[in-house]
Protein backbone atom coordinates (compact mmCIF):
# COMPACT_ATOMS: atom_id res chain seq x y z
CA UNK A 1 0.00 0.00 0.00
CA UNK A 2 1.79 3.64 -1.06
CA UNK A 3 2.40 5.65 1.86
CA UNK A 4 0.26 8.70 2.41
CA UNK A 5 2.31 11.67 2.45
CA UNK A 6 -0.12 14.37 4.38
CA UNK A 7 0.97 17.83 2.84
CA UNK A 8 0.80 21.25 4.23
CA UNK A 9 0.77 24.25 1.85
CA UNK A 10 2.87 26.88 2.57
CA UNK A 11 0.88 29.63 1.43
CA UNK A 12 3.45 33.02 -0.02
CA UNK A 13 1.69 35.23 2.21
CA UNK A 14 2.59 33.07 5.27
CA UNK A 15 6.18 32.54 4.35
CA UNK A 16 6.68 36.70 3.35
CA UNK A 17 4.80 38.16 6.53
CA UNK A 18 7.83 37.47 8.54
CA UNK A 19 10.98 38.70 6.21
CA UNK A 20 11.08 41.55 7.22
CA UNK A 21 10.98 44.27 10.69
CA UNK A 22 10.67 47.94 9.86
CA UNK A 23 13.23 49.92 11.04
CA UNK A 24 13.01 53.70 11.39
CA UNK A 25 16.49 54.19 10.16
CA UNK A 26 16.24 51.59 6.55
CA UNK A 27 15.81 54.93 4.92
CA UNK A 28 19.25 55.83 5.82
CA UNK A 29 20.08 52.33 3.93
CA UNK A 30 18.74 54.25 1.08
CA UNK A 31 20.71 57.40 1.58
CA UNK A 32 23.69 54.83 1.55
CA UNK A 33 22.84 54.05 -1.53
CA UNK A 34 22.80 57.52 -2.91
CA UNK A 35 26.13 58.02 -1.32
CA UNK A 36 25.57 59.93 1.59
CA UNK A 37 25.57 58.08 5.44
CA UNK A 38 23.77 58.63 8.45
CA UNK A 39 24.45 60.09 11.52
CA UNK A 40 23.90 56.60 12.58
CA UNK A 41 26.85 55.33 10.17
CA UNK A 42 28.75 58.18 11.54
CA UNK A 43 28.61 57.69 15.08
CA UNK A 44 29.47 53.96 14.32
CA UNK A 45 32.22 54.31 12.40
CA UNK A 46 33.18 57.18 15.53
CA UNK A 47 33.03 54.15 18.09
CA UNK A 48 35.33 52.02 15.64
CA UNK A 49 37.62 54.20 15.88
CA UNK A 50 37.85 55.74 19.27
CA UNK A 51 36.39 52.79 21.51
CA UNK A 52 38.58 49.58 21.37
CA UNK A 53 39.15 48.59 24.82
CA UNK A 54 37.78 48.32 27.72
CA UNK A 55 39.51 51.02 28.61
CA UNK A 56 38.38 53.05 25.91
CA UNK A 57 34.90 53.23 26.13
CA UNK A 58 33.43 56.62 24.62
CA UNK A 59 30.32 58.88 25.65
CA UNK A 60 27.43 60.80 23.82
CA UNK A 61 28.72 63.87 24.76
CA UNK A 62 31.99 63.64 23.23
CA UNK A 63 30.63 61.95 20.32
CA UNK A 64 28.16 64.33 19.35
CA UNK A 65 30.46 67.08 20.23
CA UNK A 66 32.90 65.46 17.82
CA UNK A 67 29.56 65.28 14.93
CA UNK A 68 28.12 68.61 15.64
CA UNK A 69 24.66 66.71 16.22
CA UNK A 70 22.56 67.21 19.56
CA UNK A 71 23.68 64.92 22.46
CA UNK A 72 20.25 63.73 22.81
CA UNK A 73 19.93 62.71 19.41
CA UNK A 74 23.76 60.93 19.38
CA UNK A 75 22.38 59.11 22.86
CA UNK A 76 18.75 57.82 20.99
CA UNK A 77 21.16 56.83 17.96
CA UNK A 78 23.82 54.93 20.14
CA UNK A 79 21.21 52.99 22.09
CA UNK A 80 19.47 51.54 19.14
CA UNK A 81 22.86 50.33 17.73
CA UNK A 82 23.77 48.58 20.80
CA UNK A 83 19.74 47.41 21.00
CA UNK A 84 21.02 45.65 17.55
CA UNK A 85 24.04 44.31 19.07
CA UNK A 86 26.50 46.35 17.16
CA UNK A 87 28.24 47.96 19.73
CA UNK A 88 28.42 47.45 23.95
CA UNK A 89 26.86 49.54 26.53
CA UNK A 90 28.27 50.24 29.70
CA UNK A 91 25.98 51.52 32.27
CA UNK A 92 28.41 53.45 34.17
CA UNK A 93 28.38 57.63 34.97
CA UNK A 94 28.53 58.77 31.83
CA UNK A 95 27.45 55.82 30.32
CA UNK A 96 30.25 54.19 27.87
CA UNK A 97 29.85 52.78 24.81
CA UNK A 98 32.54 50.20 23.01
CA UNK A 99 33.14 48.07 19.65
CA UNK A 100 34.92 45.10 21.24
CA UNK A 101 33.53 42.13 19.98
CA UNK A 102 32.08 41.24 16.57
CA UNK A 103 28.54 41.37 15.96
CA UNK A 104 27.86 37.62 14.89
CA UNK A 105 29.56 36.68 18.60
CA UNK A 106 26.84 38.86 20.31
CA UNK A 107 24.00 37.34 18.33
CA UNK A 108 24.68 34.10 19.03
CA UNK A 109 24.70 34.24 22.89
CA UNK A 110 21.58 36.58 22.91
CA UNK A 111 19.38 34.89 25.61
CA UNK A 112 16.32 36.22 23.03
CA UNK A 113 17.61 33.24 20.40
CA UNK A 114 16.38 30.12 22.70
CA UNK A 115 12.76 31.64 22.86
CA UNK A 116 10.96 30.30 19.99
CA UNK A 117 9.33 32.15 17.61
CA UNK A 118 12.28 35.25 17.74
CA UNK A 119 13.12 34.99 14.39
CA UNK A 120 9.62 34.52 13.19
CA UNK A 121 6.07 35.10 14.45
CA UNK A 122 7.41 36.91 17.44
CA UNK A 123 10.04 38.99 15.78
CA UNK A 124 8.39 42.15 16.06
CA UNK A 125 7.71 41.25 20.08
CA UNK A 126 11.73 40.62 21.05
CA UNK A 127 12.46 43.58 18.93
CA UNK A 128 10.64 45.83 20.91
CA UNK A 129 11.76 43.77 24.41
CA UNK A 130 15.60 44.39 23.24
CA UNK A 131 14.51 48.07 22.48
CA UNK A 132 12.99 48.87 25.91
CA UNK A 133 15.36 47.14 27.78
CA UNK A 134 17.84 49.32 26.11
CA UNK A 135 16.40 52.36 26.69
CA UNK A 136 18.60 54.85 29.00
CA UNK A 137 18.58 54.91 32.59
CA UNK A 138 15.70 52.27 34.29
CA UNK A 139 14.64 51.31 30.33
CA UNK A 140 11.28 51.61 29.52
CA UNK A 141 8.44 49.62 31.29
CA UNK A 142 6.50 46.86 29.30
CA UNK A 143 3.17 45.56 29.15
CA UNK A 144 2.99 41.90 28.46
CA UNK A 145 -0.35 40.85 26.66
CA UNK A 146 -1.95 37.45 26.31
CA UNK A 147 -4.22 34.60 27.06
CA UNK A 148 -2.94 32.34 30.08
CA UNK A 149 -0.72 29.77 29.45
CA UNK A 150 1.43 31.36 26.55
CA UNK A 151 3.81 32.74 27.98
CA UNK A 152 3.47 35.80 29.33
CA UNK A 153 6.64 35.04 32.75
CA UNK A 154 8.75 33.25 29.91
CA UNK A 155 8.93 36.55 28.28
CA UNK A 156 9.78 38.56 31.27
CA UNK A 157 12.30 36.66 32.53
CA UNK A 158 14.04 36.27 28.81
CA UNK A 159 14.15 40.45 29.14
CA UNK A 160 15.45 40.44 32.87
CA UNK A 161 18.05 37.72 31.51
CA UNK A 162 18.55 40.13 27.68
CA UNK A 163 19.36 42.98 30.30
CA UNK A 164 21.88 41.05 32.34
CA UNK A 165 23.64 39.74 28.32
CA UNK A 166 23.97 43.09 27.56
CA UNK A 167 25.24 44.78 31.11
CA UNK A 168 22.51 47.02 31.45
CA UNK A 169 22.29 45.69 34.89
CA UNK A 170 24.77 43.93 37.41
CA UNK A 171 25.14 40.62 37.27
CA UNK A 172 23.92 39.85 40.74
CA UNK A 173 20.51 42.16 39.86
CA UNK A 174 17.16 40.87 41.19
CA UNK A 175 13.97 39.45 39.89
CA UNK A 176 11.32 40.02 41.98
CA UNK A 177 7.76 39.04 41.07
CA UNK A 178 4.22 39.44 42.11
CA UNK A 179 1.04 38.05 41.24
CA UNK A 180 -1.14 41.02 41.87
CA UNK A 181 -4.51 38.74 41.86
CA UNK A 182 -2.93 37.03 45.52
CA UNK A 183 -3.96 40.49 46.64
CA UNK A 184 -6.67 41.74 44.70
CA UNK A 185 -9.24 41.94 47.67
CA UNK A 186 -6.41 43.52 50.28
CA UNK A 187 -5.62 47.06 48.45
CA UNK A 188 -3.75 48.17 52.16
CA UNK A 189 -1.52 44.92 52.51
CA UNK A 190 -0.87 44.84 48.14
CA UNK A 191 0.77 48.51 48.63
CA UNK A 192 2.66 47.46 51.59
CA UNK A 193 4.00 44.61 49.92
CA UNK A 194 5.02 46.84 47.14
CA UNK A 195 6.60 50.14 48.87
CA UNK A 196 7.22 48.70 51.89
CA UNK A 197 5.50 50.46 55.60
CA UNK A 198 6.71 52.77 58.66
CA UNK A 199 6.90 51.23 61.80
CA UNK A 200 3.45 51.67 63.43
CA UNK A 201 2.05 53.01 60.24
CA UNK A 202 -1.09 50.48 60.47
CA UNK A 203 -2.11 47.89 62.92
CA UNK A 204 0.50 45.05 63.09
CA UNK A 205 3.14 46.97 61.63
CA UNK A 206 5.78 46.49 64.50
CA UNK A 207 8.59 47.35 62.68
CA UNK A 208 9.50 49.07 59.27
CA UNK A 209 9.76 46.67 56.60
CA UNK A 210 11.14 47.48 52.90
CA UNK A 211 8.89 46.92 50.38
CA UNK A 212 9.27 44.92 47.10
CA UNK A 213 10.62 48.10 44.85
CA UNK A 214 13.18 48.49 47.63
CA UNK A 215 14.13 44.54 47.13
CA UNK A 216 14.22 45.13 43.41
CA UNK A 217 16.86 47.94 43.21
CA UNK A 218 19.02 47.73 40.17
CA UNK A 219 16.87 44.85 38.78
CA UNK A 220 13.19 44.13 37.31
CA UNK A 221 9.91 43.89 38.96
CA UNK A 222 7.25 42.04 37.17
CA UNK A 223 3.90 42.30 38.17
CA UNK A 224 1.83 39.37 36.93
CA UNK A 225 -1.94 39.63 36.54
CA UNK A 226 -2.00 43.47 36.86
CA UNK A 227 -5.31 44.05 35.87
CA UNK A 228 -5.82 42.98 39.45
CA UNK A 229 -4.11 45.95 40.96
CA UNK A 230 -7.16 48.27 41.70
CA UNK A 231 -7.09 52.19 40.36
CA UNK A 232 -5.73 53.28 43.57
CA UNK A 233 -2.32 51.15 43.37
CA UNK A 234 -1.67 51.80 40.02
CA UNK A 235 -1.83 55.68 40.89
CA UNK A 236 1.04 54.81 43.32
CA UNK A 237 2.86 53.97 40.68
CA UNK A 238 2.73 57.10 38.94
CA UNK A 239 5.24 58.76 41.38
CA UNK A 240 7.93 55.90 40.45
CA UNK A 241 7.44 56.00 36.56
CA UNK A 242 7.57 59.60 36.76
CA UNK A 243 10.31 60.54 39.14
CA UNK A 244 11.75 56.99 40.18
CA UNK A 245 10.94 57.53 44.37
CA UNK A 246 9.09 55.72 46.24
CA UNK A 247 7.74 56.22 49.89
CA UNK A 248 6.90 53.71 52.39
CA UNK A 249 3.12 53.55 53.58
CA UNK A 250 2.96 55.82 56.90
CA UNK A 251 5.92 57.90 55.83
CA UNK A 252 4.78 59.81 52.60
CA UNK A 253 6.94 62.72 53.68
CA UNK A 254 10.48 60.72 52.95
CA UNK A 255 10.93 59.54 49.68
CA UNK A 256 13.83 57.00 48.82
CA UNK A 257 15.02 56.95 44.95
CA UNK A 258 15.22 53.43 43.38
CA UNK A 259 16.47 51.75 40.07
CA UNK A 260 14.17 49.37 39.07
CA UNK A 261 12.94 48.20 35.51
CA UNK A 262 9.10 47.31 35.36
CA UNK A 263 7.28 44.85 33.19
CA UNK A 264 3.65 43.97 33.88
CA UNK A 265 1.70 40.91 32.28
CA UNK A 266 -2.39 40.59 32.07
CA UNK A 267 -4.77 38.55 30.15
CA UNK A 268 -7.49 41.07 30.05
CA UNK A 269 -8.40 44.34 28.27
CA UNK A 270 -6.08 47.65 29.11
CA UNK A 271 -8.73 49.48 28.02
CA UNK A 272 -10.27 48.78 31.76
CA UNK A 273 -7.21 50.24 33.11
CA UNK A 274 -6.46 53.93 33.84
CA UNK A 275 -5.31 55.34 30.41
CA UNK A 276 -3.19 58.35 32.82
CA UNK A 277 -1.30 54.78 33.34
CA UNK A 278 -1.44 53.24 29.74
CA UNK A 279 0.02 56.55 28.52
CA UNK A 280 2.95 56.00 30.96
CA UNK A 281 4.01 52.13 29.42
CA UNK A 282 5.05 52.88 26.00
CA UNK A 283 5.88 49.34 25.04
CA UNK A 284 2.86 46.80 24.47
CA UNK A 285 3.79 43.34 23.55
CA UNK A 286 1.08 40.76 22.64
CA UNK A 287 1.60 37.41 22.39
CA UNK A 288 -0.60 34.95 20.42
CA UNK A 289 -2.21 31.51 21.84
CA UNK A 290 -0.33 28.58 21.11
CA UNK A 291 -2.95 27.47 18.62
CA UNK A 292 -2.33 30.63 16.21
CA UNK A 293 1.61 30.37 16.54
CA UNK A 294 3.08 28.94 13.32
CA UNK A 295 3.18 25.13 13.19
CA UNK A 296 7.03 24.80 12.99
CA UNK A 297 7.26 26.74 16.37
CA UNK A 298 4.16 24.75 17.74
CA UNK A 299 6.58 20.95 17.15
CA UNK A 300 9.65 23.33 18.74
CA UNK A 301 7.44 23.77 21.40
CA UNK A 302 5.96 20.50 21.87
CA UNK A 303 9.71 18.99 21.37
CA UNK A 304 11.15 21.54 24.31
CA UNK A 305 8.30 20.19 26.59
CA UNK A 306 9.14 16.46 25.87
CA UNK A 307 12.90 17.48 26.41
CA UNK A 308 12.29 19.17 29.84
CA UNK A 309 10.57 16.07 30.98
CA UNK A 310 13.83 14.22 29.79
CA UNK A 311 16.15 15.85 31.92
CA UNK A 312 13.84 15.79 34.83
CA UNK A 313 13.13 11.61 34.40
CA UNK A 314 16.97 10.68 33.55
CA UNK A 315 15.92 9.05 30.25
CA UNK A 316 15.01 9.65 26.58
CA UNK A 317 11.35 9.18 24.98
CA UNK A 318 10.24 7.38 21.63
CA UNK A 319 6.92 9.85 21.07
CA UNK A 320 4.68 8.15 18.74
CA UNK A 321 3.56 10.34 15.82
CA UNK A 322 -0.21 10.26 16.70
CA UNK A 323 0.53 11.90 19.70
CA UNK A 324 2.72 15.12 18.23
CA UNK A 325 -0.03 15.28 15.74
CA UNK A 326 -2.32 15.05 18.63
CA UNK A 327 -0.80 18.29 20.90
CA UNK A 328 -0.15 19.95 17.50
CA UNK A 329 -4.27 20.57 16.75
CA UNK A 330 -4.69 21.13 20.45
CA UNK A 331 -7.06 24.38 20.95
CA UNK A 332 -7.04 24.96 24.55
CA UNK A 333 -7.88 27.62 26.91
CA UNK A 334 -4.35 27.06 29.25
CA UNK A 335 -2.26 27.07 25.74
CA UNK A 336 1.48 26.21 26.27
CA UNK A 337 0.39 25.69 30.13
CA UNK A 338 -1.86 22.69 29.04
CA UNK A 339 0.44 21.13 26.37
CA UNK A 340 3.42 21.23 29.37
CA UNK A 341 1.05 19.33 31.40
CA UNK A 342 -0.23 17.21 28.53
CA UNK A 343 3.36 16.35 27.99
CA UNK A 344 3.72 15.77 31.70
CA UNK A 345 1.07 13.06 31.92
CA UNK A 346 1.68 11.57 29.03
CA UNK A 347 5.75 10.93 29.91
CA UNK A 348 4.61 9.65 33.32
CA UNK A 349 2.30 7.26 32.04
CA UNK A 350 4.71 5.95 29.60
CA UNK A 351 7.56 5.68 31.97
CA UNK A 352 5.56 3.92 34.39
CA UNK A 353 4.76 0.97 31.98
CA UNK A 354 8.43 0.89 30.64
CA UNK A 355 11.62 1.80 32.72
CA UNK A 356 14.25 2.39 30.31
CA UNK A 357 17.00 4.29 28.51
CA UNK A 358 14.39 5.28 25.59
CA UNK A 359 10.63 5.19 26.20
CA UNK A 360 8.18 5.05 23.79
CA UNK A 361 4.98 7.42 24.42
CA UNK A 362 2.36 5.89 22.86
CA UNK A 363 -1.39 7.61 22.17
CA UNK A 364 -2.89 5.25 25.07
CA UNK A 365 -0.37 7.53 27.31
CA UNK A 366 -2.79 10.51 26.62
CA UNK A 367 -5.23 11.31 29.34
CA UNK A 368 -8.53 11.16 28.10
CA UNK A 369 -9.06 14.87 28.01
CA UNK A 370 -6.17 15.44 25.72
CA UNK A 371 -6.52 12.43 23.91
CA UNK A 372 -10.19 13.05 22.48
CA UNK A 373 -9.91 17.16 22.03
CA UNK A 374 -10.73 18.24 18.99
CA UNK A 375 -8.79 21.27 17.74
CA UNK A 376 -9.42 23.48 15.04
CA UNK A 377 -7.70 21.49 11.77
CA UNK A 378 -7.47 17.56 11.86
CA UNK A 379 -4.10 17.85 9.53
CA UNK A 380 -1.77 15.07 10.10
CA UNK A 381 1.52 16.82 10.19
CA UNK A 382 4.23 14.30 11.25
CA UNK A 383 4.16 11.13 9.93
CA UNK A 384 7.31 9.16 11.60
CA UNK A 385 7.56 8.99 15.37
CA UNK A 386 10.14 11.61 17.33
CA UNK A 387 13.12 10.98 18.95
CA UNK A 388 13.75 12.85 21.83
CA UNK A 389 17.08 12.45 23.55
CA UNK A 390 17.42 13.85 27.05
CA UNK A 391 20.82 16.30 25.96
CA UNK A 392 19.24 17.87 23.57
CA UNK A 393 19.37 21.70 23.01
CA UNK A 394 18.85 23.73 19.92
CA UNK A 395 20.75 25.11 18.03
CA UNK A 396 20.54 28.40 15.77
CA UNK A 397 18.31 28.40 13.49
CA UNK A 398 17.11 25.20 14.45
CA UNK A 399 13.71 23.88 12.74
CA UNK A 400 12.76 22.04 9.16
CA UNK A 401 15.79 21.88 6.80
CA UNK A 402 14.99 19.99 4.39
CA UNK A 403 12.53 20.66 1.08
CA UNK A 404 9.71 22.33 1.51
CA UNK A 405 7.95 20.95 -1.74
CA UNK A 406 4.20 21.27 -0.28
CA UNK A 407 5.56 19.12 2.67
CA UNK A 408 6.38 20.35 6.32
CA UNK A 409 9.02 18.08 6.57
CA UNK A 410 9.86 15.31 4.14
CA UNK A 411 12.06 12.13 4.03
CA UNK A 412 12.85 9.51 6.63
CA UNK A 413 15.39 9.57 9.20
CA UNK A 414 15.03 13.62 8.61
CA UNK A 415 16.72 15.81 11.10
CA UNK A 416 14.64 18.50 12.55
CA UNK A 417 17.22 19.58 15.13
CA UNK A 418 20.98 18.77 15.40
CA UNK A 419 22.20 15.73 16.83
CA UNK A 420 19.49 14.37 19.17
CA UNK A 421 16.42 15.05 17.95
CA UNK A 422 15.11 13.63 14.64
CA UNK A 423 11.91 12.10 12.43
CA UNK A 424 13.17 8.73 12.08
CA UNK A 425 11.93 5.69 10.22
Amino acid sequence: MKEKIHKFVWRKSFLCHFLRFHHPEEDGGRAMERGKKTNKDRLFEQVEKRARGEAQGVDATHLAQSLGIPRNLASSLLNELAAEGKIRKKKTRPVLFYCDCREEDQEEEDPFREFIGFDKSLREQVEKCRLAANYPNRGMPVMILGPSGVGKSLMAEYIFRYAKFKKLIPEDAPFVVLNCADYANNQELLSSILFGYKKGAFTGAAETTEGLFQKADKGYLFLDEFHRLPPEGQEKLFRYIDKGVVAKIGDSSSESRVDVRLIFATTEDISSMLDTFIRRVPVMIEIPPFAERTIEERFQIICRLFFQEAQTMGCGFLVSSNVVNQLLMLDLKGNIGSIKNAVKLSCASAFCREKAEQVRVKIRDLSDHYRFERGKTQIQYITEAVLIDKEWSPKKGSGPKGKRSGTIWTGRNFAVFSGVIKITG
